[in-house]
C-alpha cells in the first residue's frame, strides 16, 4: 500500500468522523421534503465509510461498486430538495416513484441550481465508468488477472485514491444545503470549510 493511499484512508476515517460530529446534535425539521433529503444523505454518508472500510480490508471491487449508489443518493437527495416539485416528493415518499431526469442533465441541473461551477456535472463524466463497477462490467472484468493458476484482483492504488477522495468530496457536497434548509448555517460553513481545504479552494 503506497503512502498516497494511507493518507486517503486516513482522510475518508477523518471526514466520517468529522461528519458524525456535525451531526450529533443536529435537530431536523419533520417535514417530508426535509425527511427524505436527509435520508439520502445518510445514505450517502454511509456508503462513504463503507467504502473506506472495504478498502482497508483489501475488498476494493466492492468498494469500487459502492461509488455510483453513493453519488446517486447525493444527487437524488440534493435534486428533491432543490428542485422537485411537491407532487414528485410526495410520489417519491408514499409510491418509492423516481422522477429524476437523467444523470447528466440531473448534475446540469444541480450545477444551476446550487451555483457550483460545472462540479455535478464533472462528476457526472465518470458515470458510465462507475456504472461498470456497480454492474460487473468491464471496468472490474479487466482488473483481474490469472496468475499461476490463481484468479486475482488487481485494483491500483491509484485508482483506490480516486475513488476514496471522490467518496469522501461526494459525503461532504451534499451536506451544507441540508443544513441551510434547516436553518444550521455555522454547521454548513464548518462542512463548507472542510471541503475547500480538500479541494484546495482555501
Amino acid at each position: 500500500m503506497t503512502p498516497e493511499l494511507e493518507y486517503e484512508i486516513a482522510y475518508s476515517k477523518l471526514t466520517t468522523d468529522f461528519i458524525e460530529t456535525v451531526l450529533s446534535d443536529a435537530d431536523f425539521m419533520n417535514e417530508t421534503r426535509i425527511r427524505l433529503t436527509t435520508t439520502y444523505a445518510r445514505l450517502n454518508i454511509e456508503h462513504q465509510s463503507t467504502m473506506r472500510i472495504l478498502v482497508e480490508q483489501n475488498h476494493r471491487g466492492s468498494a469500487f461498486a459502492l461509488l455510483r449508489p453513493q453519488i446517486e443518493a447525493c444527487f437524488r437527495g440534493l435534486w428533491v430538495q432543490q428542485l422537485a416539485s411537491e407532487i414528485d416528493v410526495e410520489a417519491i415518499r408514499k409510491d418509492g416513484a423516481e422522477p429524476f431526469p437523467k444523470f447528466k442533465k440531473m448534475a446540469k441541473d444541480l450545477d444551476d441550481a446550487l451555483s457550483a461551477d460545472g462540479l455535478f456535472t464533472g462528476i457526472a463524466t465518470g458515470w458510465q465508468t462507475m456504472s461498470g463497477f456497480t454492474h460487473s462490467g468491464l471496468q472490474h472484468l479487466s482488473r483481474f488477472s490469472l496468475s499461476s493458476g490463481v484468479l486475482a484482483p488487481k485494483y491500483s492504488d491509484e485508482d483506490t485514491c480516486r475513488v476514496l477522495r471522490i467518496s469522501a468530496s461526494a459525503a461532504l457536497l451534499m451536506l451544507p444545503p441540508v443544513f441551510r434548509m434547516n436553518g444550521m448555517t455555522e454547521k454548513a460553513a464548518s462542512i463548507e470549510a472542510w471541503l475547500d481545504a480538500k479541494l484546495g479552494r482555501s
